[in-house]
């Protein structure tokens, strides 16, 4: 019986370790590789001042943070622009706007279009929003109801 039990444990052995033999550790094993949520990932990046935009950080990801101040739809996405204490951007979106006064933190691509009108230059940085992370979203006014609404009139 003993020697069974010592032929299966003599097969099993080369099966769990492999053909190839006992494996030297290389340097990437030895630091673990943890997987954050993208949410997580995006907190960890510093956020730009967006008064330090500048030409060298066009087409570049960058990650802002700021309350929204105002929206815009367009026909098939949005505009939102956000504010830090040194200034404000637009971000184009796919996605519905957060809400205005919401503080946010956005990933995105600095995109820069020129717009001279006659002799003015009135080109702007915007951003191409990647994600988004709302952290205290804003409250939204109170909607008065008349007495009038979802009242049907009779015949």
């Amino acid at each position: 019986m003993w020697s069974a039990i010592q032929k299966s444990i003599l097969i099993l052995v080369p099966v769990l370790m492999g053909c190839s033999g006992p494996q030297t550790p290389t340097a990437s094993d030895a630091s673990p590789r943890i997987h954050l949520p993208r949410s997580l990932a995006q907190l960890a990046q510093p956020a730009t001042n967006l008064q330090d935009l500048s030409p060298n950080l066009v087409d570049k990801t960058i990650h802002v943070e700021g309350e929204v101040q105002q929206q815009a739809p367009l026909l098939d996405s949005w505009l939102y622009q956000v504010a830090d204490e040194t200034a404000s951007i637009w971000i184009a979106t796919a996605t519905p706007p957060p809400a205005i006064g919401a503080s946010v933190r956005i990933q995105g691509v600095v995109r820069y279009q020129q717009i001279q009108i006659a002799s003015n230059d009135i080109s702007e940085y915007y951003l191409q929003e990647a994600a988004r992370t709302v952290r205290n979203q804003a409250e939204e006014p109170e909607r008065e109801e008349s007495a009038s609404e979802g009242t049907e009139v009779g015949e």
